[in-house]
């Protein structure tokens, strides 16, 4: 009995160690970008119709590891497979991540944060109508030209739920401890 009390402490020490263990994980944002149009249809028309002063969208959400929340840095590609987000707003004219060219070889579109700031913007897409962005810039290869100017990005609360072996795992011992009562009350 004393092994068996001795061994169920002990297991429950473990157990609650691991409830409590900080684990890093991934945190899933929502982004919000918002983009000015520097110039457009002053000189000729572009396929989006935007003229200088306009803005644009960029929206959706990601799940990555960046760091410390404000303080987010690395990279994060929206390509097939990532289950990523990504819409571009250009005048009612959607983009998608998956219109973006590199989207199917799992080389494109991305986001790159250093300190919580956005500092890259990759997104191409050569077929008619073409848009680009790259850097802090965006443009439409000919007639469009325009800069990222502010970033929205919230971490979208979770519930993490415990893991069934963890359960699975307590009740076994629960179990044990009422067998050996038994065994103790018939002795």
């Amino acid at each position: 009995m004393k092994i068996l009390h001795k061994a169920f402490s002990g297991a429950m020490i473990i157990l609650a160690s691991l409830c409590v263990i900080p684990v890093a994980q991934a945190a899933t944002y929502n982004y919000t970008i918002t983009g000015d149009v520097m110039f457009g249809d002053e000189y000729s028309p572009n396929a989006y119709n935007l003229t200088g002063g306009e803005t644009i969208t960029a929206t959706g959400t990601f799940t990555a590891n960046l760091g410390t929340l404000g303080s987010e840095t690395g990279t994060v590609s929206f390509a097939t497979g990532s289950f990523n987000t990504m819409t571009i707003d250009l005048n009612g004219t959607l983009l998608y991540a998956a219109n973006d060219d590199g989207y199917g070889g799992g080389t494109g579109p991305s986001l790159t944060f250093s300190s919580g700031n956005l500092t890259d913007f990759d997104f191409l897409k050569t077929s008619l109508p073409s848009f680009r962005s790259f850097g802090m810039g965006f443009d439409d290869l000919d007639q469009l030209y325009g800069e990222w100017t502010s970033l929205n990005l919230t971490v979208v609360p979770t519930v993490v739920p415990v893991p069934a072996a963890v359960w699975l795992f307590g009740s076994g011992l629960l179990g044990l401890v009422g067998i050996a009562r038994r065994k103790k009350k018939r002795a």
